[in-house]
Formats: C-alpha cells, sequence, structure tokens
C-alpha cells in the first residue's frame, strides 16, 4: 500500500477558483513518476428562496452566489421535463437576487429552475439546475 509523504506527494494547482484545476502526483524514491489531472470547478448552486405568483406573472427570489458567478439562468416550462414550451432568462448580474417574469398565461402551472455561470478565459462553466418548483399563475 502506498503511503502519502512517503511514496507519493500530491500538489494542486490553480484549485480554488471556478475553471480548470490541476493535480500533480509525484513518486518519491523507487516509484520515479509523475501522474497528471486536470479537472473543472463549477461554480456553486443556488436555489429559489421565495416564489410570489400573480396574474401573468410570477416573481422569483434566490439567495445570491457572488464570489463564484457572474450571472444567473432561470428557465421555466409548462412541461416538468423542460422538454417542450421552455423559456430561459439570463441575469447578468451575480448580485441581483429577483426577477419576474410576465407575460405567462393565466391559472396554469409552471416549473421553475435555476443555475449558476462563470465566465473564465472565454469558457462558460454552469452549475447543476436546481431542484425545480411548481408554481401556478393566478388569474
Amino acid at each position: 500500500v502506498l503511503k502519502r509523504g512517503r511514496d507519493y506527494t500530491v500538489e494542486y494547482l490553480n484549485n480554488k477558483k471556478v475553471g480548470v484545476a490541476t493535480m500533480v502526483m509525484t513518486g518519491i524514491g523507487k516509484y520515479d513518476c509523475t501522474f497528471t489531472r486536470s479537472f473543472r470547478i463549477i461554480p456553486k448552486r443556488t436555489q429559489f428562496t421565495s416564489i410570489l405568483p400573480s396574474a401573468k406573472k410570477v416573481l422569483l427570489k434566490w439567495t445570491p452566489v457572488t464570489a463564484q458567478a457572474d450571472g444567473y439562468l432561470i428557465q421555466y416550462s409548462t412541461d416538468k421535463a423542460f422538454k417542450t414550451n421552455t423559456a430561459v432568462q439570463k441575469v447578468k448580474d451575480a448580485a441581483k437576487a429577483s426577477l419576474t417574469i410576465d407575460g405567462l398565461k393565466e391559472k396554469t402551472a409552471y416549473y421553475v429552475r435555476i443555475r449558476t455561470y462563470k465566465t473564465v478565459s472565454g469558457t462558460k462553466y454552469y452549475s447543476p439546475w436546481s431542484k425545480a418548483k411548481t408554481v401556478t399563475t393566478k388569474k
């Protein structure tokens, strides 16, 4: 059984911020090798704190993730699986914590979910989607 510090060392590079990080494992003594692997660090996910329906619109509020995100994607649909009748609203300000979606149908159930995004060196990194919440607009 190999033991860290005796048979190998491990070093992590750029592993604190969203983007690509690297792990370098180096053998010691008779284990003369170097093993390098890269991995992605994705932004922290967020979730809705409240969803307030009214006639033909919904007010969404969430917990902001300002340190690790550039903004949010909010997806809503009348389809629970988000396969049809789906739209996305992009919020480009990570400090923003609410959005009103209007132009919806009255007395209709909508499913909403949110995820964060961050752009690093031209590449967008996305958190997983939050759990979908159901909201029904009023008359």
